[in-house]
């Protein structure tokens, strides 16, 4: 007897189908992408780091070089400031009008020379030329050496020095002064005047008149000033007074 025989059943086989990937990309693609990505911020982070680095480098620069600007400006304006010599001027008043106006004396010819002035600075020079005092003998000297031309005023110097044996220094030291009275001052109004002196050795502890002689002196004058000197020799002679030659004539008893 014959049996037939089952027909056997299909197996389906079932293959494993992998899961796909986010967005339908597969896992390979993914890692590349994050790689990608990483890369690409990383490049961007030393990009910004770079640059600011360049910025902070770049400020430093200008405010090294502003620095330096500022430096050279202070140090400019300290030499121009200790460089800068102020100038005499003189405000002149019109007593007709009432207006004034300031007189530069950086040109000579606007110095405002008559007769009240040259009297003014003839008075003094000849006092401080023919007085002896010891302890105002340095101002005098410093005031004729300022005053002469440099031919009178070797002159005047040469009668004093601690070296010179014969000097009025030497002589009179501090017990003796010499006292200058000056009687008249003449100018005749073309740089040439005349003055008159007394002169008198008095002793410095009794006060004692010991000689007297009367003395005419012809002085020849201009006004010259000068803007290099210092500001303690501006004070004394401000207008360039320049006595620019010197004649004593002593004058006799009777003598006009």
């Amino acid at each position: 007897m014959f049996f037939k025989k089952k027909p056997k059943k299909d197996v389906q086989e079932h293959k494993v189908v992998p899961e796909s990937s986010p967005a339908g990309k597969s896992p390979d693609a993914q890692v590349e992408q994050d790689s990608y990505n990483y890369q690409d911020a990383r490049d961007w982070t030393i990009e910004r780091m770079a640059l600011k680095e360049k910025q902070a480098r770049l400020g430093w620069n200008v405010s090294a070089l502003l620095i330096v600007l500022l430096l050279i400006v202070s140090t400019v304006a300290v030499v121009i400031a200790v460089k800068k010599e102020a100038y005499p001027f003189i405000v002149e008043l019109d007593k007709s009008t009432g207006t004034t106006r300031v007189i530069d004396l950086r040109d000579p010819q606007n110095i405002p020379v008559d007769e009240m002035m040259d009297k003014y600075w003839l008075n003094l020079y000849t006092l401080s030329h023919e007085s002896y005092d010891w302890r105002t003998l340095e101002n005098d000297h410093a005031r004729v050496r300022l005053m002469s031309v440099p031919a009178i005023f070797q002159t005047y110097d040469e009668q004093y020095g601690a070296d010179n044996k014969n000097s009025i220094q030497n002589k009179l030291k501090d017990k003796k002064k010499i006292i200058c009275d000056i009687e008249s001052v003449v100018p005749n109004g073309n740089g040439v005047a005349t003055v008159r002196f007394t002169k008198r050795l008095v002793d410095t502890y009794t006060n004692q008149e010991e000689m007297r002689h009367s003395w005419r002196a012809t002085i020849g004058y201009e006004y010259n000033p000068t803007y290099s000197m210092e500001e303690s020799q501006r004070l004394i002679n401000p207008l360039g007074f320049t006595v620019t030659s010197w004649r004593t004539d002593r004058i006799l008893e009777g003598t006009p």
